[in-house]
């Protein structure tokens, strides 16, 4: 190999170097996303078809605690539940989505009864179906006490 003797040359030399490098680093980026796009591809035709034979993951249930006791004839208004307490001491729990679309449904304490504000589906304290577009009951949740000497109950979602 001949020694560079012109300036030019030293640039020339050092710009091939660095495509080259750019190059590699270039290919090795687009293997990467070649990779990331076939799996996504993977996923994307799988998950319809576990959908269909009726595969489901189920989902890991979610305990929340409400540190105070709801007193004979109440309620309790969660984030994604509502708890009521009978005048016998018994408790209960329900979803606050909507069986119609999925609206927040609201506790309308003087008619005794869950409303959902998008399209007025009426459900009683208990959950019943009562009025509107909605065709299902709500839901309900496992609830318990706290605990001995403690109060409050535990609300499994």
């Amino acid at each position: 190999m001949e020694p560079l003797k012109e300036e030019t040359d030293v640039v020339m030399c050092h710009k091939q170097e660095a495509a080259n490098q750019e190059g590699i680093s270039r290919r090795q980026t687009l293997k990467k996303g070649a990779k990331w796009l076939g799996g996504a591809l993977v996923l994307a035709i799988l998950y319809p078809l576990l959908k269909f034979v009726g595969f489901d993951i189920p989902k890991k249930p979610q305990k929340i605690r409400i540190e105070r006791d709801i007193l004979p004839g109440g309620f309790y208004l969660g984030a994604n539940f509502v708890a009521f307490a009978g005048e016998h001491g018994d408790v209960w729990a329900l979803s606050r989505r909507c069986t119609h679309l999925g609206c927040l449904v609201s506790y309308n304490e003087i008619q005794k009864r869950l409303i959902c504000p998008c399209h007025q589906s009426v459900f009683s304290k208990h959950g019943k179906r009562l009025a509107g577009p909605a065709k299902l009951d709500l839901p309900s949740y496992k609830i318990s006490k706290a605990g001995k000497g403690k109060s409050g109950y535990v609300v499994v979602i």
